[in-house]
């Protein structure tokens, strides 16, 4: 007969599991702002002061390919986290040596998550500017532009950025950003 799992056991697990998701889904969410915050900078636009925290809220998952380089990210990390730890446990002469001995250090622990929660951001940082760039660079070579007729019978032709609030963020053909309000666009054909 099947042993039961007890009713108290598992509802610690789900506890346990709960505060993971919390965790990680903030961990998401900032990472996406930092990703947001490139995606607009290259065109010399702070986000933040257009945004309110609705749109960071769904920031990870807008651009699933941001998604996908945020779970590879992690999961890069973790398989180098485990690696080390498998070397320290498995091979600690070696580990010694290639740590220079700090390793007995009681300092070490802390200095070397530090280290890697560092190197970490470090390399968001450095990947969220280069996609940013590279796709900046996409836009500006596609035709993907829209002819934009605003309320007072303006034509605007630009490329779409984004939407933050109640405002569309626009970079014309001239190379400039432009922040129209959505309810003065009166069409926009592709």
């Amino acid at each position: 007969m099947a042993e039961r799992i007890p009713k108290k056991g598992i509802l610690e697990y789900i506890e346990g599991l709960q505060s993971y998701f919390g965790i990680l889904y903030v961990t998401f969410v900032a990472i996406g702002m930092l990703f947001e915050y490139q995606r607009y900078q290259v065109y010399g636009i702070n986000i933040f002061l257009f945004a309110d925290i609705f749109d960071f809220l769904l920031a990870p998952l807008r651009d699933i390919s941001v998604l996908l380089y945020i779970l590879l990210s992690m999961t890069i990390i973790y398989i180098l986290l485990k690696a080390d730890e498998y070397l320290r446990q498995q091979r600690p002469a070696w580990y010694r040596k290639t740590t220079f001995g700090l390793d007995g250090k009681s300092w070490f622990p802390i200095l070397h998550r530090l280290s890697y929660g560092a190197l970490f951001i470090f390399y968001l940082y450095i990947s969220s500017l280069s996609i940013a760039k590279k796709s900046k660079q996409m836009m500006l070579t596609s035709n993907n532009h829209y002819l934009i007729r605003t309320n007072d019978d303006k034509l605007v032709k630009a490329y779409i950025l984004g939407r933050a609030k109640d405002d569309l963020i626009l970079f014309d053909v001239s190379n400039k950003v432009t922040i129209m309000p959505l309810g003065s666009i009166r069409s926009m054909t592709k």
